[in-house]
């Protein structure tokens, strides 16, 4: 179990194990999802965002909020995230992130992304 653990973070830390082969939705599918305000959305963060927990509080207060996608620290100290469902909850889940315990976000990016196909929010790495 150990040696899984450790062999995640390599490959995080070498910038494997992103969830590139996510399927997108075709147009048709994600039409309806779109007109009930879903979106999906890539992010940056900077900051004081790595061994403050950002990942795990991510992913729990995304399960709470119904989001999907995935988070993952980067080697170069920031966080990169992806997440979808209602663009509302999306909104929320920023909120609650920049005033969660000692999570500090200085600098965020985001960009707009195609619908996919998941089921859960995962941590990696």
């Amino acid at each position: 179990m150990a040696a899984g653990f450790w062999k995640r973070l390599l490959s995080a830390a070498m910038g494997e194990g992103r969830p590139n082969g996510r399927e997108e939705l075709s147009q048709e599918e994600a039409r309806p999802l779109q007109e009930q305000g879903y979106v999906r959305r890539h992010y940056y963060f900077s900051g004081r965002v790595q061994e403050v927990g950002f990942r795990y509080t991510a992913f729990a207060l995304s399960s709470r909020l119904g989001l999907t996608g995935w988070v993952l620290n980067l080697p170069d100290g920031r966080v990169e995230m992806e997440v979808q469902g209602k663009a509302e909850m999306v909104d929320l889940l920023l909120v609650r992130l920049g005033s969660a315990g000692r999570i500090s976000i200085e600098q965020t990016q985001e960009e707009d992304c195609p619908l996919c196909r998941e089921e859960r929010f995962e941590v990696i790495g």
